[in-house]
């Protein structure tokens, strides 16, 4: 059963009051034509604010369990039940610049469909695969979900109802478990930085598959911050030997591959600082987790390009 409901999460909310601004123009949801134009958007007048949606799927399917040993020779089977938990809290922006809250809704609505937009993400591409999905009846976080998004429709698609020879035999009763959150992790004018973290654990799975990434978007020009607009590329291996330094720093030496690079989302602007947050496996074994670090805005300052600067300044 889908379960489509906006919830008001006291957690998440309190996370949100930093970027409610002064009251501005609101806009409507995801709504768009998909036109795409160049735009440089006056962000002086209001900060963006929004509001937590849950979207959530739970199933149970039929399905080959592995007989016990002492049923036979092992190859034999039993019908079991498997399981799945689909949870997603996302966000979508109720107020703020109505060029904005368009764009940033139509990207919420992509993520949600779970597709995405090629980078560099522009308001020109987000607006593109926006017009495709709407084509498709997909209008925002909600409709994504039902007519897009994963949920059990794509964790259960293998655990069959009926009992053909040609079916996956289990190996115990388990199931699938997916769990997505998207917070805000820092808003201002001109800067919206959305960090999306959660976990899926396959069914009969070793482990739970943690996951975590952050997209910085530039509020003033409608795009997606790429590392090179965050950090001047001829400062980025200074950068990158300061990263490995302060891993080593906090014992990761040994587990750590010898050659690093930057996380796979770049660099992330929080209100501490700088962050570099890599995902499970993405410089070692499973055993580090997710190893992260975090600079002061102080100490990255002469690492910064002027774009950063300027938008840092004008968020001030």
């Amino acid at each position: 059963m889908i379960r489509l409901q906006t919830t008001a999460m006291t957690l998440m909310l309190l996370s949100l009051m930093a970027c409610t601004g002064n009251k501005g123009g609101a806009a409507s949801g995801a709504e768009g034509d998909g036109e795409s134009a160049t735009v440089q958007v006056d962000t002086t007048a209001a900060v963006l604010k929004f509001e937590s949606v849950e979207l959530a799927d739970s199933s149970s399917y039929k399905a080959k369990i592995q007989a016990d040993s002492n049923e036979g020779d092992g190859s034999g089977y039993r019908i079991g039940k498997m399981t799945c938990d689909y949870t997603v809290h996302t966000l979508q922006a109720v107020a703020g610049p109505a060029e904005v809250v368009k764009f940033i809704n139509q990207w919420l609505t992509i993520d949600a469909a779970e597709e995405s937009v090629e980078a560099p993400v522009t308001v020109e591409k987000v607006a593109n695969k926006y017009a495709e999905l709407k084509a498709e009846g997909v209008t925002d976080v909600h409709s994504a979900f039902k007519i897009k998004g994963g949920g059990c429709r794509m964790l259960g698609n293998i655990h069959l109802d009926d009992q053909d020879e040609d079916d996956i035999v289990w190996p115990f009763e388990s199931g699938d478990s997916y769990y997505k959150e998207v917070n805000v992790q820092k808003c201002t004018k001109g800067l919206l930085v959305i960090r999306i973290g959660g976990s899926e654990y396959a069914a009969c799975g070793v482990h739970p598959m943690p996951f975590g990434y952050a997209t910085t978007f530039d509020l003033k020009h409608l795009r997606q911050l790429t590392l090179d607009d965050i950090i001047k590329p001829e400062s980025q291996p200074v950068v990158l030997k300061m990263i490995r330094k302060d891993l080593i720093g906090q014992g990761y030496g040994e587990e750590m591959n010898e050659e690093i690079d930057f996380p796979s989302d770049g660099a992330t602007l929080t209100d501490e600082g700088v962050d570099f947050a890599y995902g499970a496996y993405e410089i070692g074994p499973y055993a580090m987790g997710m190893p992260s670090v975090t600079f002061s805005y102080k100490q990255m300052q002469p690492y910064f390009t002027a774009l950063i600067k300027e938008l840092l300044e004008e968020s001030n």
